[in-house]
């Protein structure tokens, strides 16, 4: 796929040319050992399988209007895309989107750009390799190799995850890299590649072993990872810096850390406590944070928000809510940021042990998905929020996928 626009124009060339060295890579890395001295009081509660997402999905503004991209690993490990066109409100067929096998779930974002959103997708091969995936104008996609392109990054762990995106080709992506250090390599354009360790607070890099969560809105950005079931947030407020963690006192929670952004400036963070209750808080950095109850009702597994602000390419309102899991495997609104509400079994069919919970608003007035896989195959499913309470419409997509 020839590109030819100069970088610095709009997206300029896509992501795919950028990697390929024409602005070169810089590598910034450390020496110093991890800080592992909390971790023998640390809590062994594992994550929860069924908190992990089964499929990426992003709005994209095209040439019709708005659309939602979703981009799946299918059983066969082979990277697929499919559109739902806002315009006939129809998902429209698979289509492989790279060549190269992937070995768990994607990772998705988008630009905002004319005539159509440049999108750039990330995923593990088979071969534990970070693979970048991007559409320019013309909508057709084109691969890197990461892991070779930026020299000393390597294989990885894991799934990454996009932990933020500025304007016009500017992307940084987290990772867990061949030895569990969490990393980051973000591009900036007349500047390249930059790989960087995540640190703690006292500029130590530090270990993760699960799965990695992020938010980020035009003005912050956070990340979620954890380590033997500690659970660490990290932030960082200009390119140049590498992620560090938040001087603050985090609850362990179960499963996972996820956010939520009701406004640009500002960021909650959501959590499970002991009883498996929601818990929310503000996020802060240098106090404790104050976690309180969303929700009373106990819950199998933590609500990936809306995550309204996550892309500039799919900003909508600021009514947000939680999907999970209900006590009895079904899935069910859990939580939203205006009030705190149950609807059970408001999915009634098969048990679901896969996540694929988080909600997915593609904005401009296509309202909000979730995305789920069923057990036993893991067949993707598509539900469809008709409106703040219920879940009026399942689509089988047709594909089964894999999930980690």
């Amino acid at each position: 796929m020839a590109r030819t626009t100069p970088l610095g124009l709009g997206r300029a060339a896509c992501c795919v040319w950028l990697a390929a060295g024409a602005l070169g890579c810089t590598v910034e890395t450390s020496t110093k050992s991890l800080d592992d001295s909390n971790l023998d009081e640390a809590s062994q509660q594992l994550e929860q399988f069924i908190d992990r997402p089964a499929v990426a999905a992003v709005g994209v503004m095209g040439q019709t209007g708005r659309d939602l991209w979703l981009f799946a690993c299918k059983s066969n490990h082979t990277l697929f895309r499919q559109v739902y066109t806002g315009a006939t409100q129809v998902f429209g067929p698979w289509v492989q989107a790279s060549s190269v096998p992937c070995a768990g779930v994607p990772t998705a974002g988008a630009w905002q750009h004319l005539p159509t959103d440049h999108v750039e997708v990330f995923y593990r091969s088979t071969a534990g390799d970070l693979i970048e995936v991007g559409y320019g104008d013309d909508g057709v996609g084109g691969e890197a190799n990461l892991s070779i392109l930026i020299g000393s990054l390597g294989h990885i762990n894991g799934d990454p995850v996009i932990a933020d995106m500025g304007r016009d080709t500017t992307v940084a992506v987290a990772v867990r890299d061949a030895g569990n250090f969490l990393t980051t390599v973000s591009f900036r354009n007349r500047i390249g590649w930059v790989k960087q360790l995540v640190t703690n607070w006292s500029g130590v890099p530090v270990h993760a072993d699960g799965l990695l969560t992020a938010l980020y809105t035009p003005y912050q950005t956070y990340l979620s990872s954890s380590l033997n079931g500690v659970y660490r947030v990290f932030t960082r407020t200009v390119w140049n810096n590498p992620y560090l963690a938040i001087n603050s006192t985090i609850s362990n929670p179960r499963g996972v850390l996820t956010f939520t952004a009701p406004t640009p400036t500002s960021m909650l963070v959501i959590g499970r406590d002991g009883s498996d209750r929601i818990t929310k808080s503000w996020v802060a950095d240098g106090v404790d944070w104050n976690f309180t109850l969303a929700n009373r009702v106990s819950v199998l597994s933590t609500p990936h928000m809306g995550a309204s602000w996550s892309y500039d390419a799919a900003r909508t309102s600021t009514y947000d809510r939680g999907i999970g899991y209900d006590n009895d495997v079904a899935l069910s609104t859990i939580w939203s940021l205006n009030n705190t509400q149950t609807v059970a079994h408001a999915y009634a069919g098969t048990p679901l042990r896969s996540a694929g919970i988080r909600p997915v608003n593609a904005g401009d007035g296509l309202g909000n998905f979730v995305f789920l896989a069923s057990t036993p195959s893991y067949r993707l499913n598509a539900v469809y929020l008709a409106n703040e309470l219920d879940l009026l419409k399942v689509t089988d997509l047709g594909i089964n996928v894999l999930v980690p």
